[in-house]
């Protein structure tokens, strides 16, 4: 069989006939198929349309159907990124039914007959009861509708799906359908929802659909309706609160006779009391419940009816505010879902890639990188962030391919930014590898609030033709958000508002499998603390570390070092070692652990400086005998200077640390610069500036000596592992004395 996979031709035919003449943003979102081996928390984006559009779509439909979710769009715009109830639903151009019961091909030919042709008819991937294919068909507007004309549009579906007894709930605008080329996993079965017939340019006015209507069949299931007349005028009268209340309701009933519209009101009834102050949040949830059991045949799953709660609650909250008495998690709670052991343990699918490896940053994940303020974490994360966004290794940081990055950092401006960047040298092929995958915001003011989040948002949309794989905000600090004035990052419930209602929320609407980074300051923490528990430095709020994924603090023990610790707190990895670091001129370089001395340190450090000042001394004196035609092996070398440089044993174990070190090589091919001399041992000891004359001549007219040189090519080196003479193949590497300065106890 054919592996099943998003149709990108679907998808852009489906665009075009429901979102064509639109502009604003169109509301995507993916929900859990019914009968799903695990439930996953939806997923929601809004994307503009003048944006690209159809590839947001592939993109998003791919990653539904990799993670086996419905990929669901509702068919209208909004003004406002986030936006997606029925009253920010501003335009729509077509008129629709959903068509999920009964004899549909028996629906879809009255439709036809009485209405007219659909422009666009797909088939949503369900079969009725009776064995028919569910479909959905859409008449496609010449002009969109807005305003009044849009309530007209409204009508009209219900209209429609009363007469034909399709699915109601498409009077409410905000209600979304399966998008068309999208795939269908509910009850395990893996489909297309594929589009039957498409009728290109078959356009209708809204008001021709309107008067023809009245062709339809007339609505029998509701006593009230009137059957002359106007059909916006049918007496389809909503019951009270008080009659529901005393009203039992059962499945099957239609219109605002159903067991949703029904507990919709009385959920609203008493949530009201609870915002109000007048009965406590239990005793609401009680009423409600209470209700379900004893007048809603059958009763509503506890899920479903706390999600019709949830939702309800939020949009209260979201127009009126939230009240005094209350939070907003007061009410909100999240779906519950289990595995049985035999599940997991059966499992063999593959793990997702790591976004960062080992395990550092993992699809959905969130790493908080901490620092003291001026310890290099923003020069770390830059170098990083390039090294990562060219697919190159960073230190123990490994990605997978060449990652796309937004960072979003609110301290360096614009010009201080671009001299930092440019002060680090980075290498050409490293910067046109990375130069259109990392974007880096200068000093931006844009607080984490809604609107902040929207405009960040299309930023973002508009700056990637690929949605990154990883967003940094750095810092949290300048940017922090608790959901009210008076909140800060200190409080544990306004930092967990912060990364579930702010950090996630970005996440969720730019990539949902992309990987979050906030940088974070730490406090001051005593040595003998830092070591005993290195995260508790992270400033503010202790719930931040029981929220993420990975924390990483860059930290310096002594101030006067220019070496840092790494360290790391993974949870869903194998521990990685802390680790010493330091930027070096040619960017940060790891030291080994092994070189790093435990006692004695600042004695230590005095004798690593002196013999350092030493060595730069014999680098010297090599360089200027060579320009006299002198060169020499390690030995003749020591006699030849004890006295004037140290002692005879101490310049020969310094010329040998400089060759173990890398910063002293070895030539053995004298004759080839006319050397009377014979090479013994390692040979004679070369260094990486070392030159000597090959030519004199005087100029004739100011009398000057030219002198012409020739650089000296070392032909192998001393390994630094066992001290073996080893040849040089290609080109010498050669270590530098900034290279040294971590290097406190080389030998």
């Amino acid at each position: 069989m054919d592996k099943i996979e998003p149709s990108p031709n679907d998808i852009a035919i489906y665009l075009d006939v429901v979102f064509g003449y639109l502009e604003g943003y169109i509301p995507f979102r993916s929900f859990s198929e019914k009968g799903a081996d695990q439930m996953r928390a939806p997923h929601n984006i809004s994307v503009h349309t003048n944006g690209d559009v159809s590839e947001t779509a592939n993109n998003f439909a791919n990653w539904a159907d990799k993670q086996k979710v419905a990929f669901y769009v509702i068919p209208g715009i909004t003004n406002n990124q986030g936006e997606a109830s029925s009253e920010h639903i501003k335009q729509m151009q077509t008129v629709l039914v959903d068509l999920d019961t009964g004899d549909t091909e028996e629906k879809l030919a009255t439709l036809t007959k009485c209405l007219c042709e659909p422009t666009l008819i797909v088939e949503s991937g369900g079969i009725t009861k009776e064995g028919h294919k569910k479909l959905h068909a859409y008449w496609q507007l010449s002009e969109p509708a807005e305003g009044a004309e849009l309530k007209k549009l409204l009508k009209l579906r219900h209209h429609i799906a009363l007469s034909i007894d399709g699915d109601c709930h498409f009077q409410s605008a905000h209600q979304p359908i399966r998008m068309a080329g999208s795939t269908y996993h509910k009850g395990g079965n893996h489909k297309l929802v594929s589009i039957r017939s498409y009728k290109e340019k078959l356009e209708y006015d809204l008001g021709d659909l309107i008067e023809l209507s009245e062709n339809l069949p007339k609505p029998e299931n509701l006593p009230a309706y009137s059957k002359g007349g106007d059909f916006f005028d049918f007496n389809n009268v909503a019951p009270t609160t008080e009659e529901i209340l005393t009203s039992v309701v059962y499945e099957g009933g239609t219109g605002e006779h159903t067991r949703f519209k029904y507990i919709q009101k009385i959920a609203g009834h008493w949530l009201s009391c609870y915002y109000d102050g007048l009965i406590p949040e239990q005793e609401a949830w009680e009423k409600i419940t209470q209700y379900n059991t004893a007048c809603v045949v059958p009763p509503f799953e506890y899920k479903k009816l706390k999600d019709i709660v949830n939702g309800l609650w939020n949009v209260h909250i979201k127009k009126h505010g939230e009240p005094q008495h209350c939070k907003e998690s007061d009410v909100t709670t999240s779906s519950c879902t289990s595995f049985s052991l035999d599940h997991l343990l059966n499992d063999n699918t593959p793990l997702p890639n790591d976004i960062i490896a080992p395990r550092i940053l993992t699809p959905g994940g969130l790493m908080v990188f901490g620092g003291a303020p001026k310890v290099g974490k923003s020069d770390f994360l830059l170098s990083m962030f390039t090294h990562l966004a060219a697919g190159k290794d960073f230190l123990s940081f490994k990605a997978s391919k060449p990652l796309k990055i937004f960072y979003f950092q609110a301290e360096i401006g614009y010009h201080y930014l671009r001299e930092r960047l440019q002060a680090m040298q980075l290498p050409n092929e490293l910067v046109m590898l990375a130069k259109g995958n990392l974007f880096i915001t200068p000093n931006t003011k844009l607080q984490f609030n809604e609107d902040g989040i929207k405009n960040i948002v299309q930023h973002v949309q508009e700056s990637f033709q690929r949605m990154p794989d990883v967003i940094a905000v750095d810092p949290i600090r300048n940017v922090f958000d608790g959901g009210a004035p008076e909140s800060n990052e200190n409080s544990n419930q306004d930092m967990l508002f912060f990364l579930r209602n702010r950090v996630e929320p970005l996440r969720d609407m730019i990539n949902p499998e992309a990987g979050i980074v906030l940088v974070h300051h730490t406090k001051k923490v005593d040595q003998k603390r830092f070591k005993e528990d290195p995260f508790q430095a992270f400033s503010g709020a202790s719930s931040l570390r029981g929220y993420y994924t990975t924390g990483v603090i860059l930290h310096k023990s002594d101030p006067e070092s220019i070496d840092c610790e790494l360290v790391f707190e993974l949870r869903n990895g194998a521990a990685i070692p802390d680790k010493i670091v330091h930027k070096s001129k040619k960017g940060w370089i790891e030291i080994n652990p092994l070189n790093k001395r435990i006692t004695n340190q600042k004695y230590g450090e005095k004798l690593d400086a002196e013999r350092l000042r030493r060595i730069r001394i014999i680098v010297r004196t090599l360089e200027t005998e060579a320009k006299k035609g002198k060169f020499y092996l390690m030995k003749q070398f020591s006699e030849k200077f004890h006295n004037k440089l140290g002692g005879q044993r101490q310049i020969y174990d310094d010329c040998s640390t400089a060759a173990t070190q890398g910063l002293v090589q070895f030539f053995n091919n004298p004759k080839e610069y006319d050397l009377s001399i014979v090479s013994k041992g390692y040979g004679f000891m070369c260094t990486q500036n070392m030159k000597m004359v090959t030519n004199k001549t005087k100029d004739l007219h100011t009398g000057e000596i030219i002198k012409e040189y020739a650089e000296i090519i070392p032909t192998h080196y001393k390994r630094d592992g066992d001290g073996k003479r080893m040849d040089i193949i290609d080109t010498p590497m050669w270590v530098s004395f900034d290279d040294l300065k971590g290097v406190k106890n080389a030998t």
